[in-house]
């Protein structure tokens, strides 16, 4: 009798503190997504510091000589969540996250598709992305994990 009276009183202190009995679910796990936008050309521009981590990488890829920053944005979704990311000039990532560390990713400017592409994200490596032509260079995407 009195081992039913203890484990009740520890049920009930576990229902009014919140805490949860382990065989229940989990939250999702969150994951920020962050995309920047860069115009890649041959005119030069100045060096810009927010594109010390990936600059090496596009120089490797497009042989631009110069990188410009055009604009970034984030979002944070849960584990299978989907949704977007606003850039400047009309630019649109639709997002949506995918077991194993995938993202389905759909890149638009007003409502037209520019490009579309399953990828691996980690916080390890950024994703490059894109190479639309755009002011006699490419519009470049990058997508990192946070």
């Amino acid at each position: 009798m009195r081992i039913r009276h203890t484990l009740f009183l520890v049920v009930l202190v576990m229902f009014l503190t919140g805490v949860q009995q382990p065989a229940e679910a989990k939250e999702p796990q969150m994951v920020t997504l962050k995309a920047l936008l860069i115009q890649a050309q041959n005119e030069s521009a100045p060096i810009d510091r927010r594109l010390e981590k990936v600059e090496y990488k596009l120089r490797r890829v497009f042989g631009f000589q110069f990188y410009k920053y055009v604009g970034e944005g984030t979002i944070t979704l849960p584990g299978a969540g989907s949704g977007s990311i606003d850039l400047p000039d009309g630019y649109r990532l639709n997002v949506r996250l995918k077991k194993g560390g995938k993202v389905e990713v759909h890149w638009v400017k007003d409502e037209k598709a520019l490009l579309s592409t399953s990828v691996s994200v980690s916080k390890k490596a950024p994703v490059v992305l894109g190479g639309i032509p755009s002011n006699g260079g490419k519009l470049i995407l990058v997508l990192t994990q946070e």
